[in-house]
C-alpha cells in the first residue's frame, strides 16, 4: 500500500488536539490579546490539518470518496475526526473494490 501521509497520525492526532486546546482556552480567557491569539493558533492548526487530510483524501483510494470530500467542506470537524478514526478501514475498502473494478 502507498504511503502518503508524510506526518504520522499520531503527530496529526496531536495537532488535532492543540487545536481544540487552542479553541478552547481562547474562548475563555479574559484578555483580549490572549483570546485573539489563542483562537488565531487554533484555526491556524486546524487549517493545517484540514490541508492534511484533503490532500490524504484526493490521494487514497478511498470509500465512499465523493461523500468524504463533500462532508470535510460542510462539517470540517466531525468529518475530519471520523475519517481519522476510520481512515485505514476506508483505504482498504476502497481497494478492494478498485480491484474488483478491474
Amino acid at each position: 500500500m502507498k504511503q502518503y501521509f508524510k506526518l504520522s497520525e499520531s503527530f496529526i492526532w496531536l495537532l488535532m488536539a492543540f487545536s481544540i486546546f487552542f479553541f478552547a482556552e481562547g474562548f475563555y480567557l479574559d484578555d483580549e490579546i490572549y483570546h485573539a491569539v489563542f483562537i488565531s493558533l487554533g484555526f491556524m492548526l486546524f487549517f493545517i490539518i484540514w490541508l492534511i487530510i484533503f490532500i490524504d483524501m484526493i490521494n487514497h483510494p478511498i470509500y465512499n470518496k465523493t461523500f468524504w470530500l463533500i462532508s470535510i467542506f460542510v462539517l470540517p470537524y466531525i468529518s475530519i475526526l471520523i475519517y481519522l478514526f476510520r481512515r485505514n478501514k476506508l483505504i482498504m475498502t476502497g481497494e478492494k473494490i478498485q480491484k474488483k473494478k478491474q
